[in-house]
This record gives structure tokens, C-alpha cells and sequence, in this order.
């Protein structure tokens, strides 16, 4: 498996039933564009493929839903600290997007 596979299969298996409710899986997924959407260029362009209009996400990190807000961190955290990506931004952002897209992919399936 690679990093991004490892990090899902991990975040998945702590936060499977939190994921597993629809409401918070939906306020996950649209932090996670909120927050990709005033990333660099291709955080942006990754939030604006995934066909969602920005109305629905812009503003979505502000919202009090602590269970989404639990699973962001760990991801955060994960990424963060994940071998060979301790110095480059960029390399972070993609890693993290890499993950979110697996676990939508899993979790939606």
C-alpha cells in the first residue's frame, strides 16, 4: 500500500461509523473543498472538479460539526506526519486530497 492507502484504511477503520452517517460524511467532504477551494492551484482545481458548487462548500470549516472536525484532524495529523512529506507543502496538500478521494470512494461505495 502506498502512504495515501495507508492513512484512508487508518482513518476509515477508527472513524468508520462516524463516516457512516450521511450527515457527517457530507460535512466532512465539504470542509475538506472549503478548505482545498483557498489552497494552492491544485487544491483549488481538485475542489472545482469534484462538481459540487461552491455555494454548497464556501464556509463549510466554519460550521460546529465536531465529528467531521475530529476526522480533518486526524488526517491533518496523518499526513503531517507521514514519512517524506515533512518539508513540502505542496506534497502535503496532494497526499491529503489523495486520501479524502479514497475515502469518498470507499465510503460511497
Amino acid at each position: 500500500m502506498n502512504k495515501a492507502e495507508d492513512i484512508a484504511t487508518e482513518i476509515i477503520a477508527t472513524y468508520h461509523n462516524i463516516l457512516k452517517d450521511k450527515v457527517t460524511f457530507a460535512s466532512f467532504y465539504l470542509q475538506e473543498l472549503d478548505g482545498a477551494s483557498a489552497g494552492n492551484k491544485d487544491s483549488k482545481a481538485w475542489a472545482e472538479s469534484k462538481g459540487f458548487h461552491p455555494s454548497w462548500y464556501k464556509g463549510a470549516l466554519n460550521t460546529d460539526d465536531e465529528s467531521a472536525d475530529n476526522i480533518q484532524m486526524a488526517i491533518a495529523l496523518k499526513v503531517m506526519n507521514a514519512k517524506g512529506n515533512e518539508k513540502g507543502g505542496s506534497a502535503r496538500a496532494k497526499l491529503k486530497r489523495d486520501v479524502v478521494d479514497l475515502i469518498y470512494k470507499r465510503i460511497k461505495a
